[in-house]
C-alpha cells in the first residue's frame, strides 16, 4: 500500500531545510514497533494486580529494562480474560506466539466503523418534504451505538 502523504509502517521521511528535498528512510519490518494484542486466555487470578503483573513479567522476557517494558505496555485485560496490548515488533510477537502460556498473538487492527440503515432502524426516516424546524434537531448531541465484536 502507498501512503502519498504519510508515513507507513518501516519508512520514515526527513525534508532538508535548505533545499526542501525528502529523504525516505526505508527501515525492515522486524524493526518496526506495532500494536499487537497478546492472548492468554481465561483469567487465573482473581486480582487483577498479580494478573498485570503477570503480563509484565511475560515482557521482561523481549526487554531489557523495566522503562522498556512501560513504555511497551499499552493495557492490561485483568478481568473476563487475560491478555495484554503492547507495542511490539515482529521478532518480539514471533517470540511470544512460542511461549507456553501464550494462546494467541496477532496485531491490532483499527477497523472503520460505518452504518448505512440506523436512521431507519431506530424509527428517525423522514421524508424531506415533511420536515419540521423542531425535527431537524431531534437527536441533538444524541450517539445511539451497538458494537457487536
Amino acid at each position: 500500500m502507498i501512503y502519498p502523504d504519510k508515513e507507513c509502517p518501516g519508512e520514515s521521511r526527513t525534508k532538508n531545510a535548505k533545499n526542501g528535498h525528502e529523504t525516505l528512510f526505508i527501515y525492515p519490518l522486524f524493526l518496526v514497533a506495532l500494536v499487537y494484542i497478546v492472548y492468554l486466555g481465561k483469567s487465573n487470578d482473581n486480582d487483577p494486580v498479580l494478573t498485570t503483573q503477570s503480563h509484565f513479567q511475560l515482557l521482561s522476557k523481549l526487554f531489557s529494562s523495566e522503562e522498556e517494558i512501560n513504555e511497551a505496555m499499552l493495557y492490561s485485560y485483568k478481568h473476563s480474560f487475560s491478555g495484554f496490548s503492547a507495542m511490539l515488533n515482529s521478532t518480539q510477537a514471533a517470540t511470544l506466539t512460542n511461549m507456553e502460556d501464550v494462546v494467541s498473538v496477532f496485531r491490532s487492527n483499527v477497523l472503520q466503523l460505518h452504518t448505512t440503515r440506523s436512521w431507519d432502524f431506530l424509527g428517525l426516516t423522514l421524508e424531506h418534504n415533511q420536515v419540521t424546524p423542531i425535527q431537524l434537531v431531534y437527536g441533538d448531541d444524541t450517539v445511539v451505538g451497538i458494537f457487536d465484536t
